[in-house]
């Protein structure tokens, strides 16, 4: 029971890695982003809590319930707890995720605390419900920083580089971010990825809900409007070029570069939230509480 616990929080974790094709065409990148969402969380929790049900029969032990460990490793499917010292390596393995977890979302925390500008840096202009800030550098900068207020951070070399209508998109591309609280998201993907990011498919699947989250943006910024479209398509290759090479990450920029020369998206109301976060609440509830009140009921049972 608890190895098929163990497997379908990986595969919840692993999957998106392979959606990179998918999500770089789909015309719902909001609804990818929120289905990756919710797998990611999903699979962590789930990941932690079988951890912690491979280290019960150990704890049995050293509480003195013998009879209840024993019924436990023979019935409850573990994988680790059989082996000797598996316990106490399922143990460590906790350990270590919850910490590599919140290193990761403290990590998070700490970029944009050193992102955020003080008023005495930089010029400040009122943007939407936040503000604007051109840093005097001649490094290429554009970047959307949560907290208050919340600051679209840009450098003077990319407000001298971009023409008016190619500045206007980036600025929307970064006021989406915030304003559809893509930092939540980021925080879920850090903490997975402080904790698993060893790991080259979960790695991966971090980088997929990333790509979903700037495809969301730039659909939000463009909309359908050709204009628009083809404004933020400029952007990204004129900033994403410097002394006739290329400094973009290739992996990120292409999908959305082909995106924008493609019509904008459809309407994907909220019904697509409440699908993806009821898929995976439904998955995770269903391996937990199937196996585990199965396991429960057989060890009072025996007991």
């Amino acid at each position: 029971m608890n190895t098929l616990r163990l497997v379908l929080a990986l595969g919840l974790l692993a999957w998106p890695a392979t959606m990179w094709s998918v999500i770089g065409r789909s015309r719902r990148p909001g609804f990818w982003a929120r289905l990756i969402f919710v797998s990611l969380t999903a699979g962590f929790v789930l990941l932690l809590i079988a951890l912690v049900h491979e280290v019960l029969p150990e704890g049995l032990l050293l509480g003195g319930h013998e009879t209840a460990a024993e019924m436990c490793l023979r019935i409850g499917g573990h994988f680790l707890a059989g082996l000797p010292g598996g316990s106490w390596f399922a143990a460590g393995l906790f350990a270590l995720v919850v910490v590599g977890g919140i290193r990761g979302v403290a990590q998070a925390y700490r970029r944009w605390r050193m992102l955020h500008v003080e008023p005495v840096v930089g010029t400040h202009l009122a943007l939407g419900s936040g503000e604007m800030v051109v840093l005097p550098t001649r490094r290429h900068l554009a970047v959307g920083v949560p907290g208050r207020p919340r600051q679209v951070i840009v450098s003077e070399s990319v407000v001298e580089r971009l023409r008016p209508a190619q500045l206007a998109g980036l600025l929307r591309h970064e006021t989406a971010h915030l304003e559809l609280g893509h930092h939540r998201f980021l925080i879920a993907g850090a903490a997975v990825d402080g904790a698993l990011g060893h790991l080259r498919p979960i790695r991966r699947s971090v980088g997929a809900l990333r790509l979903s989250l700037e495809r969301w943006a730039d659909e939000e910024a463009a909309g359908d409007s050709r204009g628009r479209r083809e404004a933020l398509r400029g952007a990204m290759v004129a900033l994403g070029t410097e002394g006739g090479r290329q400094i973009w990450d290739a992996d990120f920029a292409a999908p959305r570069l082909r995106a924008l020369t493609c019509p904008g998206p459809l309407g994907a109301g909220d019904v697509w939230w409440w699908l993806a976060l009821g898929a995976g609440v439904s998955v995770t509830f269903a391996s937990l509480t199937g196996t585990l009140w199965m396991h429960l009921a057989r060890l009072a049972a025996g007991g």
